[in-house]
């Protein structure tokens, strides 16, 4: 069983990639805990609430439970903010530690890909078990959870890329 301190910070990262977009305010439900263990709706309101306790988000909360999953919407504050990104320390635990996901790894493998052989957008087959060692320092895809499920933002991908083979000066 996850802890709530692991889960508080999971959430915490998750309201502060998203802080940009819809004016900062996310929808609160499972779909932020990707990656992890599933954890239950109310599991998620109380630690939502917790966050909002110790100053680190606004968290409004569905009057009538939870609506498609959804327990309510989320907005990091600045106090949260610099939590993340290690400026100031938390009035409660957090336990940030987390691995690079699958996602992340396939997006820039595929990066890595494009930026050797332009015709080759498939990203290099990987032996069972073993990580790639050298890693990419541009995300390229990043999901997002909206109201009706995830989505990823095409436009900001381009960008992403266009900006990335600009500043290595390598030709698509």
């Amino acid at each position: 069983m996850l802890s709530d301190a692991r889960i508080r910070a999971h959430l915490l990262s998750a309201f502060h990639r998203l802080r940009h977009s819809n004016d900062g305010w996310v929808p609160t439900s499972e779909m932020n805990l990707g990656g992890l263990e599933p954890v239950s709706l109310d599991r998620i309101r109380t630690i939502c609430e917790q966050l909002e306790e110790a100053d680190l988000i606004k968290f409004k909360s569905l009057s009538r439970g939870s609506i498609g999953g959804i327990v309510g919407v989320s907005k990091i504050t600045g106090h949260g903010s610099d939590v993340v990104e290690g400026l100031v320390r938390a009035r409660i635990a957090l336990d940030f530690e987390k691995p690079p996901d699958a996602e992340t790894r396939v997006a820039e493998t595929a990066l890595v890909a494009l930026t050797k052989d332009p015709v080759s957008v498939a990203p290099e087959p990987m032996p069972c078990g073993v990580e790639k060692t050298e890693r990419a320092s541009v995300e390229l895809f990043t999901l997002r959870p909206a109201l009706w499920g995830m989505s990823v933002d095409l436009k900001e991908a381009f960008r992403r890329l266009r900006h990335h083979v600009a500043r290595n000066k390598t030709k698509i």
